[in-house]
């Protein structure tokens, strides 16, 4: 299966988004499973995506066999 280009990206490799102007569902972010991650300072991460699918915030390059971000595999719970 080849990578999906999206065509609004040919001219500059990059979009402007504009703000979201409707109310926010907090469950949209409330409903997710956060993890500690000490990068600099205290940071938490909800990831949705891992090597693995499971929830955790590695790299995908440190996977055995390391793999590409667009290898990644959705977390069932996250998402």
């Amino acid at each position: 299966m080849s990578h999906y280009r999206m065509h609004i990206l040919e001219e500059t490799g990059y979009v402007v988004l504009d703000s979201y102007g409707d109310p926010m569902d907090p469950s949209e972010w409330l409903s997710l499973d956060y993890v500690d991650w000490k990068s600099s300072g205290d940071t938490r991460f909800a990831p949705i995506a891992s090597a693995h699918g499971e929830i955790e915030c590695n790299g995908f390059w440190h996977a055995d066999p390391p793999k590409a971000d667009k290898d990644g595999v959705w977390i069932p719970s996250q998402v």
